[in-house]
C-alpha cells in the first residue's frame, strides 16, 4: 500500500538538512564541554578560592540552629481542662552543657529549659515570672499556671490559732511518717535508714510538746533551751507569715499584680495558656 508523499521544494530540503546540522553541531558542543570539564566524578575536587574560610556549625542561621536543637527537647504534652501541661524535660541537663558551648548556642537553645511558669499571688513569684519573661528561656513557655495560695487573715491576726493550725499541721504530718516508717522500706522510701527516720520522727514530738505548751498557756522555761527554741520558732515563723499576708493584700489591693502578670505573659511569644 503505498502512501502518497507530498513534493518537498529543495529550498525545504535544505531547511531540514540546515536543522539537522545545526543540532548535530550542538551535541557535539556538549560532548567537548564535558571532556573538556572532566566531570568524570572519581577525578572531580571542587577547588575553594583561596581567600574563602571554612563554613562552621556558628555560620548557620539561628533558626536552624534552633531546629536542631529542638530535637533535644524530650516532653509529653496533655491538654488538661485549665492548663496545657508538660511533663519533666529529661534532657534538660544536655540542654544546659550546650548552652555552655557557645554564646550562639546558649541563645539558640535558652527556650527550650522551660515549658511553663508557676505564678503564686505574692511578689516573690511575681518577680520570677518577670524576669523570665525578660530572659531568652521566656521564648519557650507556652502557658503559667496560677497557683491560688492565700494566706489567711484571721491567721495572720491570732498567734494562738496560728499555734494551734501550725501543731495539726505538723502532727498529722509526723504521725503520717511513723506509719510508713513501721511498714515501709525507709531507704527505698525516705531515702535515709530507719534510724534516722524514727530520730526525726523523736524531734518531731519534742516540737509539738513545746507548741502545745504554748497553747495550754504553760509559761516559758528559760532552763530549758530545746522548749524555748522551738517555742521561739513558731513565734518568729507568725511574725514571717502576718508580714506576707501584709504584703499580698498590698499586691492585690491595686490590681498591680493582674498588669504585672499581663505584662509579663505579653512578652512570652508562644504563651497561649493561663
Amino acid at each position: 500500500m503505498s502512501h502518497d508523499v507530498p513534493d518537498m521544494s529543495s529550498k525545504d530540503r535544505s531547511g531540514i538538512l540546515d536543522d539537522l546540522y545545526t543540532q548535530l553541531k550542538d551535541i557535539d558542543c556538549i560532548d567537548f564541554l564535558g571532556q573538556t570539564l572532566n566531570l568524570d566524578t572519581q577525578n572531580y575536587q571542587y577547588r575553594v578560592p583561596p581567600n574563602t574560610q571554612k563554613l562552621h556549625i556558628l555560620d548557620l542561621p539561628d533558626e536552624i540552629l534552633m531546629n536542631i536543637f529542638g530535637h533535644l527537647k524530650a516532653f509529653n504534652g496533655q491538654r488538661n481542662k485549665a492548663f496545657f501541661r508538660f511533663s519533666h524535660i529529661q534532657s534538660a541537663s544536655d540542654i544546659k552543657t550546650l548552652r555552655l558551648t557557645y554564646r550562639r548556642f546558649c541563645t539558640a537553645s535558652s527556650h527550650l529549659l522551660l515549658n511553663s511558669v508557676y505564678l503564686e499571688p505574692n511578689q516573690s513569684s511575681l518577680s520570677r515570672l518577670e524576669n523570665i519573661s525578660r530572659h531568652a528561656v521566656g521564648k519557650g513557655v507556652r502557658g503559667v499556671l496560677l497557683l491560688f495560695r492565700f494566706y489567711d487573715s484571721f491567721l495572720a491576726q491570732d498567734f494562738f490559732a496560728f499555734a494551734e493550725h501550725s501543731l495539726e499541721q505538723l502532727r498529722e504530718t509526723n504521725d503520717t511518717t511513723e506509719r510508713a516508717a513501721d511498714h515501709s522500706d525507709c531507704m527505698e522510701y525516705y531515702q535515709m535508714g530507719k534510724q534516722e527516720v524514727f530520730r526525726i520522727i523523736q524531734s518531731a514530738r519534742r516540737i509539738l510538746a513545746a507548741w502545745e505548751g504554748i497553747i495550754n498557756g504553760t509559761p516559758d522555761n528559760p532552763a530549758d533551751q530545746e522548749d524555748m527554741r522551738y517555742r521561739n520558732v513558731l513565734r518568729r515563723t507568725h511574725v514571717e507569715y502576718a508580714r506576707r499576708f501584709s504584703d499580698q493584700q498590698k499586691l492585690l489591693e491595686n490590681e498591680g499584680f493582674v498588669r504585672a502578670t499581663a505584662v509579663a505573659f505579653a512578652r512570652m511569644p508562644i504563651a497561649t495558656r493561663l
